[in-house]
């Protein structure tokens, strides 16, 4: 459990995006942790349409430069946690960024699949703990892209009312 001894400002129908676990490149296990691009830029314009700005944080390429992205992978880990605990939720995956800002209590949308081998009981061990209960675990049974969309835009109404 993590407390806010800083100020935070707040981001108004934002949703801070974690597309991409790991933290490089050349992590081998991202493919399997991460939904794909096309994954991305489909919740992207979803959630553009119904009014929220999206901001995407972390290493990753950007998802989409077809739609207006808040393009935050320059700031630091601190900057960018800072930045996603005044949104509305934020969305990643069991990375550690989920891990820090689900301390904090934040609404939080895990993606989350069985990627490792052998993997096969208690499959969501690896998930972020939200201590105030404001998470919720996405699991993609066969695969991460396997999550619906409609599954995030449900979560997000939910977290957020």
């Amino acid at each position: 459990r993590l407390n806010c001894w800083f100020d935070v400002p707040s981001h108004k129908k934002t949703v801070a995006i974690w597309p991409k676990s790991g933290y490089s490149n050349n992590d081998p296990s991202i493919d399997k942790r991460s939904p794909n691009n096309q994954w991305w830029h489909g919740l992207y314009v979803d959630l553009i349409s119904l009014g929220y700005k999206v901001a995407q944080l972390g290493f990753s390429d950007i998802i989409t430069t077809v739609y207006p992205v808040l393009d935050l992978r320059h700031l630091s880990l601190w900057d960018s946690i800072v930045y996603s605990l005044g949104c509305d939720v934020c969305l990643g995956t069991d990375s550690g960024s989920s891990w820090i800002i689900n301390s904090y209590g934040m609404r939080h949308i895990t993606l989350f699949t069985n990627y490792q081998n052998g993997h096969l009981a208690n499959e969501t061990a690896y998930c972020p703990v939200n201590y105030l209960g404001n998470g919720i675990v996405l699991y993609g049974k066969g695969g991460i892209n396997n999550i619906t969309k409609d599954s995030v835009l449900m979560s997000i109404g939910l977290l957020n009312s």
